[in-house]
């Protein structure tokens, strides 16, 4: 038993209620709910007997399909099947009028590609302001290239030469420690 928790009451389970028989259903025709009644009070294993489907045309329809299938006359069922496909279809097709052919031949294709890609020359109109103004910041643009090429040139020299003094540097101190081992060899081994 926790300190914050309710005390649980035990409910009975009330009994459900009975519910309200369902009113008749409408149907126009009550000979049909007989029809569907003796049906079903039937042996199951008697095909002949068949539903009847209420009196409209779809009705018709599937009435007529449910007993064509149980006699199993397929020839019948195939020429209506064709009529009924004819009266689904439009007996005018308006043809989709076609602005270009669909294919093409290869030798048509390649000199459709390429008068396509070569242009003729024609002369290209460009104010002279304009002109010199693009030909002054390529040349500038040229310039500071340059001068960033030899900037880069300047800076590998000095790091080559600065490498070999590193090497150097490292070569005297090897020398120099090897000397050391040499001296302290002699000096301590005398002793």
């Amino acid at each position: 038993m926790g300190l914050f928790s309710r005390k649980k009451e035990k409910k009975e389970a009330a009994e459900i209620p009975q519910l309200p028989k369902l009113p008749p259903l409408p149907f126009q025709n009550t000979n049909k709910i007989q029809d569907i009644t003796a049906y079903n009070t039937e042996n199951s294993y008697n095909s002949t007997i068949l539903p009847s489907f209420p009196n409209s045309n779809l009705g018709n329809k599937i009435n007529q399909s449910a007993i064509k299938e149980a006699i199993g006359s397929s020839e019948s069922n195939k020429l209506e099947d064709e009529e009924e496909f004819s009266q689904m279809t439009p007996s005018i097709i308006p043809q989709i009028p076609q602005s270009r052919p669909r294919s093409l031949e290869i030798s048509d294709w390649q000199n459709q590609n390429t008068e396509t890609r070569v242009k003729k020359a024609e002369p290209i109109f460009v104010k002279l302001e304009k002109y010199e103004g693009a030909l002054s910041t390529f040349n500038e643009i040229r310039l500071r290239i340059g001068e960033i090429d030899s900037m880069l040139k300047d800076i590998r020299e000095v790091k080559k030469r600065e490498e070999t003094e590193l090497e150097e540097w490292e070569n005297e101190i090897e020398t120099i420690k090897a000397r050391l081992d040499q001296i302290d060899k002699e000096m301590f081994n005398r002793l």
